[in-house]
């Protein structure tokens, strides 16, 4: 084997085994880099989803405080046309959901021109509950002046504690969407890098395989052909190509050695 081995590359010299082990090992890196894409994608999305889910109950939150608010005001607008004390206990009910829905936005992740609105919301909840409260006061509203005159009062207020509410549902309501399509377009540009590092794990596994496979059986068939030759009588024949220092290469120097005698 003294003449026909030589320094080769560090892959040539490896054993067979050697090589499985670097390959599969190689494959696993791989497959484990898409494996931690894909958790680590998960793990900044479901922040993104938590996130959406708060706006979610946010917006449900400012709806169920504009329902609130609205049967707040026409408790006295029908006490007004009927004089039924059921208005009376009807606004009571309102106005505490009211101010519950209140504190619990407050305490709503915001930003800071949704809590002006908000605040610019809670300051009329006052003149609304004190001119309501003014006109429920009234024992005989029907027809009466004094009470027509609180209902004057009552409409511009209700008019602006509206508007201020539909605003601020809509700000929170573009930032939810805004948020959603965000996720959408990260979620597909992170499907994009997966699926190109799958793909090129896939063709880096293939690419060993066929590298491997090369390494292992191009020789074994050399080695294969020449035993066929020198088993047939042949010890002249063509010398076999030594391509590493491993299994594969000893086995060509060592046919080479078995007929070197006769071709010297």
């Amino acid at each position: 084997m003294g003449l026909e081995t030589k320094r080769f590359g560090l892959w040539a010299s490896l054993g067979v085994r050697a090589k499985i082990l670097i390959s599969f090992a190689l494959i696993m890196v791989l497959g484990g880099a898409v494996t931690v894409g894909t958790l680590w994608t998960l793990r900044n999305e479901m922040r993104s989803f938590r996130e959406v889910a708060d706006l979610g109950r946010t917006v449900n939150l400012i709806h169920d405080l504009n329902l609130n608010v609205k049967t707040m005001v026409d408790a006295p607008t029908d006490y007004l046309g009927t004089a039924a004390q059921d208005n009376r206990e009807g606004y009571r009910q309102a106005k505490s959901r009211v101010l519950a829905l209140l504190q619990e936005a407050r305490a709503a992740a915001l930003t800071p021109d949704e809590k002006r609105l908000l605040e610019a919301f809670g300051g009329l909840v006052d003149p609304l509950t004190g001119v309501s409260e003014s006109i429920l006061a009234v024992p005989d509203p029907v027809g009466n002046p004094v009470a027509m005159g609180y209902m004057d009062r009552l409409d511009p207020v209700w008019s602006q504690a509206d508007a201020v509410l539909a605003e601020l549902g809509d700000a929170v309501t573009a930032r939810q969407e805004g948020l959603v399509e965000g996720v959408a377009r990260r979620q597909a540009a992170a499907m994009v890098v997966l699926l190109g590092v799958a793909l090129a794990t896939v063709v880096v596994s293939l690419a060993l395989a066929l590298v491997l496979s090369g390494n292992i059986t191009a020789p074994l068939r050399e080695a294969a052909l020449a035993v066929q030759r020198i088993a047939a009588g042949d010890l002249t024949g063509e010398r076999v190509p030594v391509r590493g220092s491993d299994e594969s290469g000893r086995l060509a120097a060592a046919v080479n050695q078995m007929t070197a005698p006769c071709t010297k």
